[in-house]
C-alpha cells in the first residue's frame, strides 16, 4: 500500500515525543476542569449572576439528544493539535493560546457569572441530556468555553494540516467537526445562541497571537520534508 507524503508526515509528528505530549494533555483535563467548577461554585463577592436571554435563532434550533455526541467530541477534538505539535515553537504558540483562551473564560465567569435559562423542558424525556444537565448544570455560560475550544483548535489544527498539504476534505472536515460541536452547544440547551456567538469570539481572539508569531511554520515543515528524502519515498 502507498503510504503519501502527508500521511509520513502527519504520522512523524504524532510519534514525536508522544508519551511527553500524552502526559501533558492528560494533566491539562483536570486542571481545567478544577478552575472551571471552583469558579462556578465561588463566583466574586460582589457579582451576580445574569440569565442570557434567548434569541430568535434559540427557537429555530430544537433540542437534539444527538447532539451529545458532537458535543462530547470537543475532548477528542482538542487533544489533535496537541498531538500533532512537533517544533518547541509550536508548542509555545499552542499553549499561548490555549492559556489565554481558559484564564480570560474563567476570569470572565469568576467576574460575570452568568446562567441560561430555564427552558421548561422535561429532562426525563431526554435521559442523556438530563445526565449531562446533572453533571453540568447551565452555568458558566457566556462565553461558551466548549465553542471558543472548538473554534480555536479548528483555528491552530488547520494551520497544521496545511503545513503539510493534506488533501482539501481533510481541512474542510475539521471545519465542518468545530461547527458542529458549536451547534451542538445549543442543540444541547448548555448554552445559547449568545453564549456561541461569544465563545466563536473568544476562540478567534485567543488564535490572533498565534497567527502574529506563526507565519513561518509552514515554510519549516515543507523545507523538513525536501531536505530529508527518506520522508519521499
Amino acid at each position: 500500500m502507498n503510504v503519501s507524503l502527508w500521511q509520513k508526515e502527519m504520522a512523524r509528528r504524532f510519534l514525536t515525543k508522544v508519551m511527553i505530549k500524552g502526559i501533558l494533555t492528560t494533566a491539562a483535563f483536570p486542571l481545567f476542569f478544577i478552575a472551571y467548577f471552583w469558579v462556578m461554585h465561588n463566583p466574586a463577592p460582589f457579582a451576580e449572576l445574569t440569565v442570557i436571554p434567548l434569541l430568535f435563532v434559540d427557537h429555530w434550533i430544537p433540542v437534539q439528544q444527538w447532539a451529545l455526541v458532537p458535543y462530547a467530541s470537543l475532548w477528542f477534538y482538542v487533544c489533535l493539535p496537541s498531538s500533532l505539535i512537533w517544533q518547541k515553537q509550536e508548542l509555545i504558540e499552542y499553549l499561548l493560546g490555549a492559556v489565554f483562551l481558559c484564564v480570560l473564560g474563567i476570569g470572565i465567569f469568576w467576574l460575570l457569572p452568568t446562567s441560561v435559562p430555564d427552558f421548561g423542558i422535561d429532562w426525563s424525556i431526554y435521559p442523556a441530556l438530563a445526565f449531562l444537565k446533572m453533571a453540568d448544570g447551565g452555568a458558566n455560560a457566556l462565553p461558551s468555553l466548549h465553542a471558543a475550544f472548538a473554534i480555536y483548535t479548528a483555528a491552530f489544527l488547520n494551520k497544521q494540516l496545511r503545513s503539510f498539504d493534506v488533501p482539501a476534505a481533510l481541512r474542510v472536515a475539521n471545519v465542518l467537526w468545530a461547527v458542529l460541536i458549536v451547534y451542538s452547544t445549543i442543540a444541547t440547551r448548555q448554552h445559547v445562541f449568545l453564549d456561541a456567538l461569544a465563545g466563536t469570539a473568544l476562540g478567534v481572539l485567543a488564535y490572533t497571537p498565534v497567527s502574529k508569531i506563526a507565519g513561518s511554520m509552514s515554510a519549516p515543515a515543507t523545507q523538513t520534508l525536501i531536505a530529508n528524502p527518506s520522508h519521499a519515498k
